[in-house]
């Protein structure tokens, strides 16, 4: 008998809130990419790496939503966003929703 999988094939993933500072060698962490909150006065999250323009972390999942919405949703940063793009189990639980 054969099993089907069901793959998702347009899932977006995001580092994990953390991931460079936690988890990269002590020795490498100074250039890093990392995650600061507040930006040259431009509130919230912004992802920092050498040689790139900062961003904000929201702008990486803010699939689905509105202009109206993006300001406070990219302000918030992590604390809004779906864990499902960094974690596993919330993962299985966000594909769950699409069925």
């Amino acid at each position: 008998m054969s099993v089907d999988l069901i793959i998702s094939a347009d899932s977006h993933m995001t580092e994990p809130p953390g991931l460079w500072e936690e988890r990269l060698d002590r020795a490498y962490r100074d250039k890093a990419p990392r995650v600061i909150e507040n930006y040259q006065g431009r509130k919230g999250y912004f992802f920092v790496a050498e040689g790139i323009e900062p961003r904000p972390v929201a702008a990486f999942f803010a699939a689905g939503k509105s202009a109206q919405e993006l300001t406070a949703f990219i302000q918030a940063g992590y604390s809004e966003a779906r864990a499902g793009g960094w974690d596993p189990a919330e993962r299985i639980k966000d594909q769950e929703i699409d069925g």
